[in-house]
């Protein structure tokens, strides 16, 4: 360590001026580090006189040894006169020792000062005349006070001392955070900024923020971070304020490049202090190939959802066609008898119903064999159980019973119908598989956990059960032990998934020859199953309005026609939509209506629509489709939509909503 001389030199000259006595400070090894700078006994003749050196280098091993406990010492020189002696160290160890010398405590014997020179080979003269020089402390009083001011400057010699030596330790960190910092953002592929928390402005950048943004580090010191966000300024600047103390907060973003790309990235900042200033310390990762990849997962397993799908429909295509079948006899017989009967009210209202459950059926199927997004809801289970499973056990050997246990009161869950289908479908499917041609499947739907407010599903058979080595396996994509090699193994890894994504739990216990039991426990919520609360919907009548209705089959445009005079509408059709086009043109301004089918020869519905508009922006336009599904997004373009097979009482019901609201 350098001493900060120029402080303790002016120490030591004040205090030789104050006392008129001469200090010196001395290294450990005897080496003199500083006195002050006047003419004395001590720095002419003592100190340059080998008996001088080796009393001093004896004294210094002696003041900075571990072993010392006294700092200060009161020795006789080798030439007869006191020397004050003050060990002076630090936390870090001793330093050296500070020396008081030359004076004396009584009047000089000018025949002893004689014979001392001779006796050391001073010049007599020379040497009387700087003993005359030095100060008499005659006094215990006046001692006792120089020896209080010796020990205060060497105290002070310490703290200045042990304070230069913070300074220095300050400076050395510095010194290396400087460098630590400035290696850390010069060479650093990392895309890191340093950011300025009361504006937001960058006030350092990586190499790597440089090379990923595209600027040069010069041009991103000084923009402001929002100019690389695609976010709000205030949002941005109370995301940076937010940060308190050396908590890391982080986020997910979209950051824009020079170039005008954008890049998804994840923001991770933290407060730091440097140079005295505190600053937002960002590390920005981007995620854009993370994104991408996960798109691409989600699309693969949007079509291993669909592989799986089309194998359970195999499974309930024998059940569907059964069920549709029946319906179909059911209309036919009740129509005949319509036919020939008087009393007509009976059959036709049993035609009706027939109609209701055929639609309900083509509903489901084109429900479950839909590739679009899911749709999560508020269901209660119990009635989508009885369904499936009465679908699903006409396609099964006769020697299997299912036998189905329901709790009724169990509360909904959240999630789209087809995953429960697909659930079940695929674990009765499992069950079938192990019992071969016959046992016992049971399916049980109960609440669980401790508060009773879980959904637990139970479907167990009597089959072969699962070996220990295959355990471990059984949720692994394509693994199967069937001998059909047309399975392709999804069923189980399609359940495990949709478990969890419906944030469930699932375990499997099964005992080799004696069956396998499969528990599925749910969260529920409380909303009740929006099909359950079904208003009675009665026809409303007109007001005479005029309706256009456009559709290419000419029984549509029939029975469309009766129903909607029936309600009180005036109502024209077209099976052509040029001629229909052209009608609109002509006399658009007295159309109070219109309701067209979605898939038309030469013009399809929203091409129509696109076209009339330009005429008339302002007619309600309804789009009929028997393809909901594969629908483009119409909102802003027809008021509704309205799914096939049509329900003309609904129809009034949405035409009174439009025309009088």
């Amino acid at each position: 360590m350098e001493l900060d001389t120029a402080i303790l030199q002016k120490l030591a000259d004040h205090f030789q001026e104050a006392t008129g006595v001469q200090v010196m400070l001395v290294s450990p090894s005897g080496e003199l580090l500083l006195r002050s700078i006047r003419d004395n006994i001590c720095d002419v003749f003592h100190l340059e006189h080998p008996a001088g050196i080796g009393f001093i280098r004896e004294w210094s091993e002696e003041m900075t040894a571990p072993s010392n406990d006294d700092k200060f010492a009161e020795p006789l020189s080798p030439f007869g006169y006191p020397v004050l002696f003050n060990a002076i160290a630090t936390s870090n160890g001793p330093i050296g020792m500070l020396i008081a010398c030359g004076f004396t405590f009584e009047e000089p014997d000018w025949k002893n000062v004689e014979r001392m020179a001779k006796r050391h080979g001073f010049d007599p003269g020379a040497y009387a005349n700087a003993v005359g020089k030095m100060p008499v402390l005659s006094s215990q009083e006046g001692y006792r006070k120089f020896k209080a001011t010796f020990q205060l400057l060497a105290l002070s010699i310490e703290q200045t001392i042990s304070s230069n030596m913070i300074l220095d330790e300050q400076r050395r960190k510095l010194e290396e955070s400087s460098r630590f910092y400035h290696s850390l953002l010069e060479f650093n592929h990392a895309i890191i900024l340093l950011i300025n928390p009361n504006n937001g402005k960058i006030v350092d950048a990586s190499l790597g923020a440089a090379e990923f943004y595209g600027y040069p580090i010069k041009k991103l010191q000084g923009m402001r971070f929002t100019e690389i966000n695609i976010s709000s300024e205030d949002e941005m600047i109370a995301s940076i304020r937010s940060i308190d103390g050396n908590n890391v907060r982080s986020f997910p973003s979209v950051n824009k490049l020079a170039n005008g790309d954008t890049r998804n990235v994840n923001v991770f900042l933290t407060s730091v202090a440097f140079n005295g200033y505190t600053y937002i310390f960002c590390i920005v990762q981007d995620i854009t190939r993370q994104k991408e990849f996960e798109g691409e997962m989600r699309k693969a397993r949007e079509k291993l959802y669909n592989v799986q799908k089309l194998e359970a429909m195999e499974a309930l295509a024998s059940g569907i066609a059964h069920d549709f079948n029946n319906i179909l006899s059911s209309l036919m017989g009740y129509a005949e008898l319509a036919r020939i009967h008087p009393d007509r009210e009976t059959y036709i209202q049993s035609i009706l119903e027939s109609g209701d459950k055929a639609k309900e059926l083509v509903r489901q199927v084109l429900t479950f064999s839909r590739q679009v997004e899911l749709n999560p809801q508020a269901i209660a289970i119990s009635g989508l159980i009885g369904k499936t499973v009465k679908q699903f056990k006409k396609n099964i050997p006769s020697g299997i019973d299912i036998i189905v246990e329901i709790d009724d009161n169990v509360p909904a869950i959240f999630a789209d119908p087809v995953q429960i289908q697909q659930l079940l479908i695929n674990l009765m499917g499992n069950a079938c598989q192990a019992m071969k041609e016959e046992g016992t499947m049971r399916i049980l739907l109960e609440r669980s956990g401790n508060d009773k407010r879980q959904v637990r599903i139970v479907v167990s058979d009597t089959g072969c059960g699962i070996s220990d080595e295959i355990k471990p396996k059984i949720f692994d994509p394509f693994f199967t032990t069937s001998e059909l090699k047309e399975r392709s193994g999804l069923g189980l890894a399609i359940v495990y998934g949709i478990v969890k994504e419906l944030k469930g739990t699932i375990e499997i216990e099964s005992v080799v020859d004696e069956g396998t039991k499969v528990i599925v426990d749910f969260p529920s919520t409380d909303s009740r199953d929006k099909d359950e609360i079904q208003a009675s919907l009665e026809p409303i009548q007109g007001e005479g309005e005029r309706l256009l209705l456009i559709d290419d089959e000419e029984s549509i445009l029939a029975i469309g026609k009766l129903m909607l005079e029936s309600y009180n509408y005036e109502l024209i059709t077209y099976q052509d939509s040029t001629q229909a086009m052209q009608f609109i043109k002509d006399q658009g301004a007295t159309i109070d209506a219109i309701l067209l089918d979605y898939a038309m020869p030469n013009m399809d519905g929203v091409q129509l629509i696109n076209e009339l508009r330009q005429f008339f922006p302002n007619i309600p336009v309804f789009i009929i489709t028997a393809y909901y599904e594969q629908l483009p997004n119409l909102q802003g373009v027809a008021n509704a939509v309205i799914e096939k097979p049509l329900d003309w009482v609904a129809i009034s019901q949405i035409l009174h909503r439009t025309l009088h609201p």
